[in-house]
């Protein structure tokens, strides 16, 4: 029973051993798979820490990266900021600024000057030139210079000329009339009868007629009133009878300026007659003022320097400033030319006694009629201003001889004499006096002013003297 029993149990027991070997199978397999699981698990953990720690490290990198740029860039615009606040600061206002408190362009200040040219606007200060020359243009003439030279048929050099380039002209030996030169005017004044234009004196020298042409293109011609060489101004007239009604609505007369106010860097505008091609307008600034500039002749004059081009036929014309008033009479003659950018004028306010004096004086014309013209009978040597300073005697025309039977001779006239004035108009050289006689007929009566010896010292005496004629068998000479 026993044995049964014990078979009992040994079946049971491989039972028992059998599951309990199956158990630990199965608990193997869980364990393997709950160990994977827990591997996988780990991995997966593992791999989705790492994509967290390189995701957080790239934002990372990328939010320094943007800071550091920030940065930087906010102490580089500083630095911007303060050198552009800083060129402000020191720079001058420019016609490209806006800032409110700029001064108005309307505005002007001492010399006519306005703020948009002080500022380099160029559109308000071209309008405003613009405005200027059209409204002084009226007032600018040109003036053409005809001379007369003799065509001498006989003699040495007509028969030397004649010999080697043949006959010149078929013409007889009368005096031909040309062009010597042209230049400009500028009218200052009028009176019942006579339109008053000034100029220099070198634009209307030796001239045998003078002919005026306007704005509107119309001409007249035009007689003298008066010249003085040592100041180089002119005044001549012409006729209001000569003038048409449309002329005379088309000129005026020009406005007179201060010169004295005038301010180194101020704009100009010069207006003339340049190389007798007609009105043209050139612009600059006034390079320096109260300039000495001494001429070919000795004579030293205080004038307006300027960067304005003032070109031959410019000489006469006008110089005004940016309120249109005429504060110079540009002198091409006196320009240098072996630089650019200096040209010259004649300050008006200087010179504003003489121009009055002048055109106060008698208009004379051109005596034309051989029979009629004048002689003084001396024989004159000119005295310049550096001479008369060496010798210590005034300048002028030093009578070095009078001739037999001449106005000279019977007049209260000595030798060694020195005519300083004839007629009231200074004379500096010989030439002036050749000069005004043409204006003179013969037996008009003149008073010379002279500087006289006394007591070993020169004293100023009046002579009135009878002209003579020009045609009587007497030498007359000058010697310059």
């Amino acid at each position: 029973m026993s044995d049964k029993y014990f078979d009992f149990q040994n079946n049971d027991n491989e039972n028992i051993s059998a599951v309990s070997e199956e158990n630990r199978t199965v608990n193997v397999i869980e364990a393997e798979e709950r160990a994977s699981e827990e591997t996988a698990s780990r991995s997966f953990k593992t791999k989705r820490a790492r994509r967290t720690e390189r995701k957080g490290g790239f934002w990372r990198k990328a939010c320094s990266i943007a800071l550091t740029g920030i940065l930087v860039g906010g102490i580089s615009a500083g630095v911007f900021l303060g050198v552009v606040y800083t060129a402000d600061a020191n720079r001058p206002l420019s016609g490209t600024q806006t800032q409110t408190n700029r001064i108005p362009a309307t505005l002007t200040t001492q010399g006519g000057r306005t703020d948009s040219e002080l500022t380099g606007s160029t559109n308000s200060s071209e309008q405003s030139a613009s405005g200027i020359v059209k409204s002084v243009m009226p007032s600018i003439v040109a003036i053409t210079n005809s001379q007369v030279y003799e065509n001498y048929r006989n003699g040495s050099y007509y028969d030397f000329f004649q010999y080697y380039f043949g006959q010149q002209n078929q013409q007889s030996g009368e005096p031909q009339e040309y062009i010597a030169g042209a230049g400009s005017g500028i009218i200052v004044s009028q009176t019942d009868e006579e339109l008053l234009i000034v100029t220099n004196n070198h634009v209307i020298e030796g001239a045998s007629s003078l002919t005026i042409t306007f704005a509107d293109g119309s001409t007249a011609l035009a007689s003298v009133k008066g010249t003085d060489e040592e100041a180089d101004l002119a005044v001549v007239a012409v006729k209001l009878s000569d003038l048409s009604e449309e002329t005379r609505a088309a000129i005026k007369v020009a406005t007179l300026g201060n010169s004295d106010d005038m301010e180194v860097g101020d704009s100009v505008i010069a207006i003339g007659n340049a190389m007798g091609y007609g009105q043209s307008v050139t612009r600059g600034i006034v390079s320096a003022l109260n300039r000495d500039v001494t001429t070919s002749e000795g004579i030293t004059r205080t004038l307006i320097q300027t960067d304005a081009a003032i070109n031959p036929g410019n000489s006469g014309g006008a110089l005004v400033n940016m309120n249109g008033e005429v504060i110079g009479i540009n002198s091409a003659k006196l320009s240098d030319t072996d630089v650019e950018g200096m040209g010259y004028a004649i300050p008006v306010t200087a010179t504003e006694s003489i121009i009055t004096d002048l055109m106060n004086r008698q208009t004379r014309e051109i005596v034309k009629d051989a029979q009629k013209q004048s002689s003084l009978g001396i024989q004159g040597i000119t005295i310049d201003s550096s001479t008369a300073r060496a010798m210590n005697m005034p300048a002028g025309v030093l009578i070095s001889g009078k001739y037999e039977g001449s106005s000279a001779e019977i007049s209260a006239l000595n030798e060694r004499d020195v005519i300083t004035k004839f007629d009231g108009q200074k004379v500096s050289t010989a030439d002036d006096i050749k000069e005004l006689l043409k204006y003179y007929e013969a037996g008009t009566q003149v008073e010379l002013t002279v500087e006289r010896i006394e007591n070993g010292e020169y004293a100023e005496h009046t002579v009135t003297v009878t002209l003579g004629y020009a045609n009587q068998n007497q030498q007359v000479s000058y010697h310059n």
